[in-house]
C-alpha cells in the first residue's frame, strides 16, 4: 500500500465491549518485521492528515511504530492514547 491520501475525514467509532475489543480510527499494520512476511516494507510514502479523530478513543496505532518514518502523518486531532502520538 503505497502512494495513498486518507485526508479531510471526520472518523467517530465507539466500542460497544470496550472491555473486550477496543477501536481505532486509523491502524497501518506492515510485515516488515515478520521473519516469514515478504521481506520489504508493504506500507510507505501515504499521506493521512486533516483527519477529525476526536470522537474515537484510540486515534492512530502504528505496528510496527517506526511507520511514521516511511508515510507523512499529520494534524490528526484526537484523544492520545494511541501507541504512537502525531
Amino acid at each position: 500500500m503505497a502512494y495513498n491520501w486518507v485526508m479531510r475525514n471526520k472518523i467517530g467509532l465507539v466500542s460497544d465491549t470496550a472491555d473486550v475489543v477496543d477501536v481505532c480510527a486509523i491502524e497501518l499494520t506492515d510485515t516488515r518485521n515478520d521473519p516469514l512476511a515478504y521481506p520489504y516494507p508493504v506500507i510507505y510514502h501515504n499521506v493521512i492528515g486533516y483527519n477529525d479523530l476526536r470522537d474515537t478513543e484510540l486515534r492512530i496505532i502504528l505496528t510496527p511504530e517506526d511507520l511514521s518514518q516511511y508515510n507523512y502523518i499529520f494534524r490528526n486531532p484526537g484523544k492520545n492514547r494511541c501507541r504512537v502520538f502525531f
